[in-house]
């Protein structure tokens, strides 16, 4: 190798070395000791170690001590175990154990790993009984108002619904834990009143027929006579009524004890004449007999 070229690797290591070697004026090295008086100078991230009495760094979230530090060398960190978690900046030597699993009435919603713990939830439809500082211990159902009764406070994920009966003119039918009272069914006609449990039940309406104007005769009305001449009753009196020896029975009509004659005429039988307009009725009492012979 040239002497140019040796000395000009020469040079380049030194730089190198000079860089590593630097260390600003601010620049604490662990661990170390604090001050009299005073603590470590990042609380957040330094701990007191009091067994080598010196600032000592803490492990990182997942992760525990594995070697605490002494007063040559910091502290060495492990990670967490399964089922195991550190959440925070620590000094601690075992991660803490996640929460158990979530029960049937819980949900998981937020799942455990090395750096956070397991959380449950109550279902929906449940309400928490016995909290933690995160998630649900022990899960409940919420109430469920019966018929007749109805939500007016709503259940909540620590609380439980509140029911009250139904008050007059609502009703509820339903077992619900969401369900309010609602208001009866307004009717022009109520075939059945609505309670605090059912609902009010209208009369249907029948369709209306449209009719067209002017009445149209049916069999019901009467129908009225036609007006005539009026004939008076007459006020002549009657002749006496005589009893006549019976005639002989003559070919005629047979009216049970009375033989109405029919006699003959030359061009066929004879006709009784016709009555005439002037005719009035017998009064009663009188029979076929007396007025064949009145005539």
């Amino acid at each position: 190798m040239a002497p140019a070229a040796l000395w000009a690797a020469l040079t380049v290591g030194l730089q190198l070395w000079a860089a590593g070697r630097a260390v600003p004026s601010q620049a604490v090295f662990m661990p170390y000791a604090p001050e009299l008086g005073s603590s470590c100078r990042l609380p957040l991230k330094e701990y007191y170690d009091t067994k080598a009495q010196m600032c000592c760094s803490k492990c990182p979230p997942g992760f525990r001590i594995q070697t605490s530090c002494n007063r040559t060398s910091d502290t060495v960190c492990g990670s967490c175990e399964s089922s195991t978690y550190t959440q925070l900046w620590n000094s601690v030597s075992a991660c803490f154990s996640c929460n158990s699993r979530c029960s049937s009435d819980q949900v998981e919603t937020q799942a455990c790993t090395p750096k956070q713990n397991r959380i449950c939830s109550c279902k929906p439809g449940w309400y928490c009984t016995l909290g933690r500082q995160e998630g649900c211990r022990l899960c409940m159902a919420l109430r469920k108002c019966s018929p007749g009764f109805g939500v007016t406070k709503p259940g909540t994920a620590t609380s439980d619904v509140v029911c009250a009966p139904c008050a007059p003119g609502t009703f509820s039918s339903t077992l619900s834990s969401t369900d309010t009272c609602r208001p009866h069914r307004i009717c022009s006609s109520v075939a059945i009143p609505g309670t605090a449990r059912m609902d009010a039940v209208c009369t249907s309406e029948s369709p209306t027929l449209n009719v067209a104007q002017g009445p149209a005769p049916t069999r019901s009305q009467r129908m009225e006579p036609t007006p005539g001449p009026s004939v008076a009753p007459s006020t002549a009196p009657l002749p006496p009524m005589t009893p006549s020896p019976p005639s002989p029975p003559v070919e005629g009509l047979n009216t049970g004890n009375i033989s109405l004659p029919i006699g003959k005429s030359p061009g066929g039988p004879f006709v009784l004449p016709p009555i005439s307009e002037s005719y009035q009725e017998p009064a009663r009492g009188w029979t076929l007999y007396s007025i064949l012979e009145c005539r």
